[in-house]
């Protein structure tokens, strides 16, 4: 994967100003079809999230407790990309709590981590840190009654991280 040439194209597509505002916070959101869109900057890049994608889709299609929805009603196929943007974040943004409801895996891609390319401390939160929800939450057992408790998982923004998890 050419990471200067995939930042080169987001930082090209953030400064067209064509962009969506859904779960950003602030920062630049593409519009969903950045892999047709950007052509042979991406190709390298589609190849190994669908490799990615196959992989894991082995790990768990013989698992009854974690078959998808695309499996159940035979939508599509979850190796394969169906939507892809760029997201550009910023020390002031970020992006909300959310979900990607129709689809099997969401994945995200880090061509870079920022000025400095460093990964940040671990207990430092970081524009870009991928937070991944880990339990359904609702309940501390340390407190009385609901909480709004939740575990997260973080991942850090590092050159050339590729990470599939379960949308």
């Amino acid at each position: 994967v050419d990471d200067d040439a995939l930042v080169r194209a987001a930082m090209e597509e953030r400064s067209s100003g064509v962009g969506v505002t859904v779960s950003n916070l602030g920062g630049f959101h593409g519009r969903p079809d950045a892999f047709e869109r950007m052509g042979e900057a991406t190709r390298a890049l589609r190849d190994a999230v669908e490799r990615a994608c196959e992989a894991c889709w082995e790990e768990v299609r013989s698992d009854a407790k974690r078959v998808f929805v695309k499996s159940k009603t035979g939508v599509g196929d979850p190796t394969k990309v169906t939507t892809s943007w760029v997201n550009v974040c910023e020390r002031s943004n970020g992006h909300g709590l959310h979900n990607h409801v129709n689809a099997v895996f969401s994945g995200v891609y880090y061509a870079s981590a920022g000025k400095s390319g460093e990964e940040s401390a671990e207990d430092v939160d970081e524009p870009g840190d991928l937070l991944l929800r880990v339990t359904a939450g609702g309940f501390d057992p340390l407190t009385k009654g609901a909480s709004g408790y939740c575990s997260y998982m973080c991942v850090k923004p590092k050159v050339g991280r590729l990470v599939i998890f379960p949308s």
